[in-house]
């Protein structure tokens, strides 16, 4: 008997080279009988953000009472995180039989790891019958896979900046086009803070799919409230409430406007909404850890656009002459994201990402002493670890540059630290209204 785990190690991550549309996870969707259109569903793309919006949107309709799906991409650390029902991952028993039952249907055809674990998601969602799924996509939108989806309740596109330009295109617009192929026909759109083009083709996309598209701006906004309070303001759709965001930084406070503006078109009690962005735990977004009078922050900013709000964060604290674990991949504009951080850390600890795509230390090396940094460290993931809970006890140390880097150290650390890791997020009602 073969074991949908083994199935699903075995294969391979698409490399961005060959076939990059929906046919083959089209047709094993319709052989497993279409399950991603038995459950209603809201569909998150963007470059960034994405995910802290489907985790927001996910607390939301728990808090609501609903049983709620959710699919996230990359894990940080294991497979099972890619699919969480009602704020917990997937065990390694019900993970196995849905990925075989997967590799049942997918006899003849090849698909690829990304395309796999999103079949088994739907499969999954469906044979729990939950109430929604909360999908995001991997890569772009109109050939994602899990754009597979006939109509979403809500299309939701959070950020368009540039990233994997050479499959989504080298101009914002072109991006924003294959982002907004989430958008389908007669359904509701929500839309960050995007440029005036870049809004323009998804505002023209919508019109086309005669789709109703809410801005952010446009239709709904946010303001900060108190000098460095995680607190803001939603002027909504309908209409307006405090919010206090659980996850840190000015720019989750516009990501949970989003995660308002949708949990109203989905006819959320106010009350719920705030509850839900109140309560969301999501690993690896600006989240602190402290240890004998040191604090270890980790966050995924992964690209250029990630790292900018890095900044805004630890600007916000007044953060100059730290320490950072930096590792980047290739596919990134690591440069850019290494001249913005530069001004924050003296002191940097370089450690090769977990993929075949890593960029090489010494270049890191090299371009950081191009900008006269000279404390460089090159070590591994497991030394690092060392480094930061062992070493400097009381500075501040920032763990970033790819999430394949930070969910590694992220375990170690809370392995070392004996932490026992919260649900993302937890049903605390069964009132629907």
């Amino acid at each position: 008997m073969h074991s949908g785990l083994s199935y699903l190690s075995g294969l391979r991550p698409w490399g961005g080279k060959g076939d990059f549309s929906l046919a083959s996870i089209k047709t094993v969707m319709g052989r497993l009988g279409n399950p991603q259109d038995s459950i209603k569903s809201i569909h998150v793309a963007g470059t960034n953000g994405k995910g802290s919006v489907s985790a927001g949107i996910a607390s939301v309709l728990g808090a609501a009472g609903f049983s709620v799906a959710l699919t996230i991409s990359p894990h940080l650390a294991r497979i099972n995180e890619r699919i969480v029902i009602d704020g917990v991952p997937i065990g390694d028993g019900e993970l196995s039989l849905m990925a075989d039952e997967v590799r049942l249907a997918s006899s003849g055809i090849e698909l690829s790891f990304f395309e796999a674990i999103t079949a088994t998601f739907f499969l999954t969602a469906a044979t729990r019958k939950v109430d929604y799924m909360v999908v995001e996509t991997g890569l772009g939108g109109r050939l994602d896979a899990t754009n597979v989806i006939s109509r979403p309740e809500v299309s939701c596109i959070t950020s368009i900046d540039f990233d994997h330009v050479a499959i989504l295109g080298d101009t914002l617009p072109k991006i924003a086009a294959e982002k907004a192929g989430i958008i389908k026909s007669g359904s509701l759109a929500v839309v960050g803070e995007v440029g005036e083009d870049s809004f323009r083709v998804i505002n023209d996309l919508s019109a086309l799919a005669s789709a109703k598209l809410y801005g952010f701006g446009r239709d709904f906004s946010v303001s900060i409230v108190g000098q460095g309070k995680n607190v803001g303001m939603y002027n909504g759709l309908r209409s307006s409430f405090k919010i206090e965001p659980k996850l840190q930084g000015p720019h989750q406070i516009k990501n949970m406007a989003l995660v308002c503006a949708v949990g109203e078109l989905l006819g959320v009690n106010e009350n719920f909404i705030k509850s839900g962005i109140g309560q969301i735990f999501w690993p690896g977004r600006l989240e602190s850890f402290y240890t004998e009078g040191k604090e270890i922050l980790i966050d995924a900013a992964h690209n250029p656009h990630g790292v900018r709000a890095l900044a805004e964060y630890l600007t916000s604290r007044g953060v100059k002459d730290a320490r950072i674990v930096f590792g980047v991949l290739d596919t990134k504009e690591w440069r850019e994201m290494v001249k913005l951080l530069s001004p924050f850390f003296s002191s940097w600890i370089l450690v090769t990402p977990n993929s075949d795509r890593a960029v090489p230390l010494q270049s890191i090396k090299d371009q950081l002493s191009s900008i006269g940094v000279s404390d460089v460290t090159e070590t591994s993931a497991q030394s690092s670890v060392d480094l930061i809970l062992e070493q400097d006890k009381a500075r501040l140390t920032v763990v970033s540059g790819s999430i394949y880097l930070i969910g590694g150290i992220r375990q170690a650390i809370v392995s070392r630290l004996k932490i026992i890791d919260s649900p993302i997020w937890t049903r605390i009602s069964l009132s629907k209204s």
